[in-house]
């Protein structure tokens, strides 16, 4: 199974194409794709990246577990998680949220 990732172009936060076409936040809420089929969400993703929504987009392996999806690679766990050291928000940045 995969999912397809990007950075929202905004922010940078790491969001996943879901099954209505729109970049959510939450992998548990990320549409899954065959490896067979999961061009069609590249080809979603190229769209979003025409559009300036989202900035590199790519296909990420995921298993299922009883605490739900997760990815396979530590790259993309750590991409989910988010970042491993805090950091100052500029003030500019924080208007935004």
């Amino acid at each position: 199974m995969q999912v397809v990732s990007a950075s929202r172009l905004t922010d940078g936060t790491v969001v996943y194409l879901d099954s209505q076409g729109n970049w959510v936040e939450s992998l548990a809420s990320a549409r899954l794709f065959e490896p067979e089929s999961v061009q069609a969400g590249l080809d979603q993703a190229k769209a979003a990246i025409a559009a300036s929504k989202v900035i590199d987009a790519f296909a990420v392996p995921v298993a299922q577990s009883a605490d739900g999806l997760h990815a396979v690679s530590l790259r993309n766990a750590i991409r989910e998680l988010g970042p491993t050291i805090a950091f100052k928000t500029s003030p500019a940045a924080a208007a935004r949220r």
